[in-house]
């Protein structure tokens, strides 16, 4: 800073002595010697900036999971090969590049390295993107159904508890007009098949025709049967659509299972009371 000071101080001095000291040049002189004595207080840095290589790994990783997500593909009945491959690929340009990183850095090759580092947590990102919205356990509820709704019975646990949903329409005198209604979530554990229950998987969202306040206490954890009309949720059929297929499969919840009554949900089993999500949704239901 003493250095910075001897350097500006000499220019400073030269130009208050070219001035004429009359009543405008005396306070101009005084405000250039209090900027000069503000710049050598500052507390300037003579290091550069440190590194910030988080934001870097989060740039690849969003370039990732964008790139994983553009890559034509969509999630259908098992086994999906199109999407395994295209996982499949991801992980092994992942682990190669890591291997290629490996080497670099080994032998001090500074710029290689990074980019390979950069490019190995793009595709980790891309693998997972495709896993997550493509890749779904061969008993998924979805599969067993249509876009057309159709009568089921399954079981499962309340991950989501029942939450209000807005009118279609405040309007009464509309046809598309409806009453109070409630959504929740729940995660398949059975599908009822004829007389036996068979093992099923995924995440339904159910519709229940009925405010959250007449619905027995769900709380997350809660183990239920519910009794409805379910079906798969619709690719868009228009361009510009709204997608509300991906946007299921972003989501990893593509069935929709809808109730009439709060009589066609019936609690099995309460929720352990070690469950910490149980907890915390009786302490938000208390309000």
């Amino acid at each position: 800073m003493t250095d910075r000071w001897e350097t500006v101080r000499p220019h400073v001095a030269a130009w208050r002595q070219r001035l004429p000291m009359h009543t405008l040049a005396r306070p101009a002189a005084r405000v250039s010697t209090m900027l000069a004595a503000t710049w050598r207080r500052l507390p300037l840095r003579e290091d550069p900036l440190p590194s910030r290589p988080l934001v870097v790994v989060a740039a690849c990783l969003v370039a990732g999971c964008a790139w994983g997500s553009w890559l034509p593909g969509t999630a259908g009945p098992p086994p999906g090969v199109s999407a395994h491959w295209r996982a499949g690929m991801h992980w092994l340009a992942a682990l190669g590049l890591m291997i290629a990183w490996h080497r670099a850095a080994s032998r001090g090759q500074a710029i290689l390295a990074v980019a390979s580092l950069c490019l190995a947590v793009s595709s980790a990102a891309a693998a997972w993107s495709v896993a997550r919205s493509s890749l779904f356990p061969a008993d998924e509820l979805a599969w067993h159904l249509s876009t057309r709704p159709v009568p089921v019975a399954i079981r499962g646990t309340v991950v989501e508890s029942p939450s209000g949903l807005p009118p279609a329409s405040p309007d009464p005198r509309l046809a598309a007009a409806i009453g109070p209604s409630s959504q929740a979530s729940l995660a398949v554990s059975a599908l009822r098949d004829g007389a036996r229950w068979r093992a099923a998987s995924g995440v339904a969202t159910v519709i229940v025709g009925v405010a959250p306040t007449d619905l027995p206490p769900l709380i997350v954890g809660t183990e239920v049967e519910v009794t409805g009309r379910a079906l798969r949720r619709p690719p868009a059929l228009n361009p510009g659509e709204f997608d509300a297929a991906r946007r299921a499969r972003l989501d990893r919840s593509l069935s929709i299972v809808r109730v009439r009554s709060a009589a066609d949900i019936v609690p099995l089993a309460p929720p352990p009371d070690w469950s910490v999500a149980a907890a915390v949704d009786r302490l938000r239901a208390g309000g």
